[in-house]
């Protein structure tokens, strides 16, 4: 019997001790989580910061993909889409897209002419308690209200009877691999990001990719110009 009550005894002390973790851990993603209040201005003044490492891998790799092998990477997605952006609302570590399909390029749904949801893994982060920080964890850019966009995403598998509470289908944009998921259609980013001067969001907001040099800024516009053509020419 003492064996038993000290048995029991060891396990509410245990219990007490992961409700204790839960309430801790819910506590702290209260406190970083981004409430949906903060005003235009919050997010336009977002600290952007560069990883020297990163800055090097994107213009001297990744940005020099070869066409070849970014339509490989890309041709092993299971859809594609022609999207135009037509809203946006930053959540919790990701960022949601509505958007309204234009073409449907490959996919076992035709979702052509009909609405989606869209997340794509960037968001923004407290920073400190008056400012926040953008965060991407494949060093690519948010989508763009208004424009038009060639996608290359999974679809999120949910049960059935979730599915059916939704208005449409969702999907994630693949992370960037080393090739982006996301090509701007009809039309060209017109300047590099300058990492000595371009230190908020609202710095690089009018910008699809990640680029940090004139070299690197062409061999992006170049294969973005390629891949669209290629899975778009239909």
């Amino acid at each position: 019997m003492c064996k038993m009550f000290r048995i029991q005894k060891i396990s509410i002390i245990i219990c007490v001790l992961l409700v204790l973790l839960g309430a801790t851990v819910g506590i702290f993603v209260n406190s970083t989580f981004l409430r949906l209040s903060l005003n235009k201005d919050s997010y336009d003044n977002a600290v952007v910061e560069y990883d020297e490492s990163m800055v090097y891998y994107t213009d001297n790799m990744a940005n020099k993909t070869s066409v070849d092998e970014a339509l490989y990477i890309l041709d092993e997605t299971e859809n594609a889409f022609v999207i135009e952006c037509i809203g946006l609302e930053h959540c919790y570590n990701c960022t949601k897209y509505n958007a309204k399909v234009k073409k449907t390029i490959k996919g076992k749904s035709d979702e052509t002419g009909k609405q989606i949801v869209l997340y794509q893994w960037v968001s923004f982060d407290k920073y400190n308690d008056t400012s926040l920080i953008f965060a991407s964890p494949d060093n690519s850019l948010p989508l763009i209200e208004g424009k038009e966009y060639l996608v290359f995403v999974r679809k999120r598998n949910y049960c059935k009877e979730y599915q059916n509470t939704l208005d449409c289908n969702e999907y994630s944009l693949d992370l960037k691999s080393p090739v982006p998921t996301a090509y701007i259609v009809n039309d060209t980013q017109k300047d590099y990001i300058d990492i000595n001067r371009d230190k908020t969001f609202k710095a690089i907001k009018d910008k699809y990719y990640m680029c940090y040099s004139e070299e690197s800024l062409k061999d992006i516009n170049c294969l973005s110009k390629k891949v669209v053509e290629h899975f778009c020419r239909n």
